[in-house]
């Protein structure tokens, strides 16, 4: 019985442990189960959260109210483009009461032209969070420009300016300058081909100069008066009468030594200034002043093609020279009537007082300056220099012109720069890889548009009138675009 009885007692024992070892077994299982639950949703949060850091909360707002939407924030994936986002736009638009054709749009993010996806903005930006969200405007986007008339030249055509008074004049290598009345008006045909408009040629000066004209330009505020700068050494000053269709030479300006490269008038029409390729920079006024003596009279033109009075010029000497400049001084403009902004190929920017005939300010670029122009909005100049690049240049420091923003997309020299006269944000550039490009200022990365119209070097473009932009070229045609 003892036996017995110690068996059952062991029989028990064995009976607990195993029972134990069961519960151990159920615990250890739920424990483990536990854990695989645990990392699923460990897993599953981190894989939430990644999807979470793929998206940016986005609000759209715009300063055209006619396609206002609902401010409101967005959750969109990173990698959303401005195709993507015009696409989101046009459907929250066509969900408002708006009725018409919702436009394509560009989109600023923090005063920048968005260009790329959200997530480069958001890896390049130091002050915008994802937590944040991004505050994006959106605008009608410009439409492409439309070409219009192609006006043929015989040889290169190096300068050009498009008058208040609606006439075109330009020079060219085979020292010829002329005189266009360019159609403006837009065609009611969709297609409009470019072609040689016999009927805009008004005027050719055959011989002009002794030697390729350099630049050309209008003085505002005259008797249908400009000027021409030729390789020569020369600087001439002609008055048009559109009436009988006659020119003749008023001023035969002396003073440079060698090529002539670039001229400016100011607003007012009273000063202009002209840069030559020994650095020497002149300013001369558009009246008597200066006037020393008449020259003979000047020989008889080709009377087929021009109508030149005979009468000789006048001799004039300038008001004073600034030779601060090592190199040729390569553009010229007026921000002020009283400052002139001058570049030159010793790799300087600088703004001149012309009153005290002093250096203001000052800035030295990595290589060769091309050209440049002041916005007639805020006086901020762009210049172009010789590794295809363009700088956005402030002068409202107190000390220096500062770069602003820097902007490439060019192939090859950037010989031409000119702001939009009516809208602040758009400047066009012309090089020598025979491209025209439209910028805003806002981005960066790109331009608007590219006009592929020459088949040689532009030489020369000029933006003076809103709506039309002009080229010159060394396929010798100026090429006219509507924008």
């Amino acid at each position: 019985m003892m036996e017995t009885g110690h068996l059952q007692n062991g029989n028990s024992t064995i009976s607990e442990q195993a029972k134990t070892k069961r519960a151990r077994r159920k615990v250890s299982k739920k424990k483990q189960q536990k854990e695989v639950k645990a990392n699923f949703l460990t897993i599953t949060r981190q894989e939430h959260k990644e999807e979470e850091d793929h998206n940016v909360l986005v609000s759209f707002y715009t300063k055209q109210q006619q396609f206002a939407v609902p401010r409101s924030a967005i959750s969109v994936p990173d990698d959303t483009n401005p195709v993507g986002l015009n696409q989101i736009v046009s459907t929250l638009i066509q969900q408002s009461t708006f009725t018409g054709t919702v436009p394509v749009f560009d989109f600023l993010v923090d005063g920048a032209l968005l260009s790329g996806k959200l997530i480069h903005y958001l890896n390049s930006s130091e002050s915008v969070s994802r937590e944040g969200g991004l505050s994006i405007e959106y605008l009608e986007q410009l439409p492409p420009p439309t070409p219009r008339d192609a006006l043929k030249h015989d040889d290169w055509v190096s300068s050009l300016h498009y008058g208040a008074n609606h006439y075109l004049v330009t020079g060219c290598y085979d020292k010829t300058v002329h005189i266009w009345h360019p159609r403006t008006a837009l065609s009611k045909s969709k297609e409009h081909k470019l072609s040689d408009d016999v009927n805009a040629h008004k005027l050719a000066i055959p011989d002009a100069h002794k030697a390729p004209v350099k630049a050309v330009s209008w003085i505002p505020k005259s008797n249908n008066r400009f000027i021409s700068c030729g390789m020569d050494q020369s600087v001439l000053v002609w008055e048009w009468c559109p009436t009988s269709n006659t020119v003749h030479c008023v001023y035969d300006c002396r003073g440079h030594t060698q090529s002539i490269e670039s001229v400016a008038v100011s607003a007012d029409g009273k000063l202009f200034a002209t840069g030559a390729w020994d650095g020497a920079l002149k300013i001369w006024t558009t009246d008597e002043e200066g006037v020393t003596e008449k020259t003979e009279n000047v020989k008889e033109p080709n009377m087929k093609r021009s109508k030149v009075t005979l009468e000789g010029p006048k001799c004039k000497t300038p008001r004073f020279t600034l030779s601060d400049h090592s190199q040729s001084v390569s553009g010229l403009v007026w921000p002020t009537l009283g400052t002139l902004a001058s570049c030159s190929w010793d790799n300087s920017v600088r703004l001149w007082d012309i009153e005290e005939q002093k250096k203001l300010k000052q800035y030295v670029a990595p290589c060769n300056c091309m050209a440049l122009d002041a916005s007639p909005f805020n006086n901020t100049i762009l210049v172009t220099t010789m590794d295809t690049h363009v700088r956005l240049l402030d002068p409202r420091e107190d000390e220096c012109l500062s770069l602003t923003k820097v902007y490439q997309h060019h192939k090859n020299w950037v010989n031409s720069v000119k702001w939009s006269p009516s809208n602040e944000n758009h400047f066009a550039t012309g090089g020598f890889d025979n491209v025209v490009k439209l910028w805003d200022i806002r981005g960066a990365r790109a331009p608007l548009f590219e006009m592929l119209s020459h088949e040689g070097k532009v030489f020369a473009i000029d933006w003076s009138s809103p709506g039309l932009l002009f080229s010159a070229s060394a396929d010798t045609n100026v090429k006219m675009f509507t924008i």
